[in-house]
This record gives C-alpha cells, sequence and structure tokens, in this order.
C-alpha cells in the first residue's frame, strides 16, 4: 500500500518570510529557521501572542504570525494568498477570519 504525502504549511511558512526578508531561510527536521533580525524575530513573537486566541496550534501558530507580520508591513497582500497552496490558502482565511471575528467582538 502507498503511503499518502504528509502536506503541510512548511512551504507557506517560507513563502511568506521570503517577501519579509533578504535573510537567508532553511527547514531543517520540520523547523523553519531564518537568519533574520531581532526585531524581525520579536515582531513574529508579538504575533503569536496576538494569533493564539483563534485556536490555531503549531505550525498554523507560527504561519498566521508570519502572515500578520508581513501584512502588517506590506509585504504580503490579501491578494497573494492566492499564490500559497491550498493548506496556506485555507489557513490564512480561517486565522484572518477569526482574528477579524475576535477583534470585532472586542471592540463591539
Amino acid at each position: 500500500m502507498a503511503r499518502r504525502p504528509k502536506y503541510t504549511l512548511m512551504p507557506s511558512i517560507v513563502a511568506v518570510l521570503e517577501t519579509l526578508t533578504d535573510a537567508e531561510i532553511w527547514v531543517h527536521e520540520k523547523r523553519v529557521y531564518h537568519k533574520g533580525s531581532a526585531e524581525l524575530r520579536e515582531a513574529i513573537g508579538e504575533a503569536i501572542d496576538r494569533v493564539r486566541p483563534t485556536g490555531v496550534r503549531g505550525t498554523a501558530l507560527l504561519f498566521g504570525a508570519v502572515l500578520l507580520v508581513a501584512m502588517g508591513q506590506g509585504t504580503f497582500t490579501p491578494a497573494d494568498i492566492a499564490k500559497l497552496d491550498t493548506l496556506g490558502q485555507g489557513n490564512a482565511d480561517y486565522i484572518l477570519g477569526r482574528l477579524d471575528e475576535l477583534e470585532g467582538e472586542a471592540n463591539g
């Protein structure tokens, strides 16, 4: 019986990270690494705290944080989401929709 390939968010995380920095980015043992600035690391850490209430975990949490940082800096737009693979598109739509919902409740 053939094994089904495992789909991950790693390609989408790398694609969004590439819009944020010219620094080297690589994947090793199911982890994404980059030689970006300390400010970028701090911004991603703060974005993780913002994404956490959506309920996503693991790589989806990192993906959401990287996506928010890139969109906040203007290097990645909602139109760019269509360039991601289907897993990345679905997660981006869910995370952004859930954030809008949660922030709407907090403001309303």
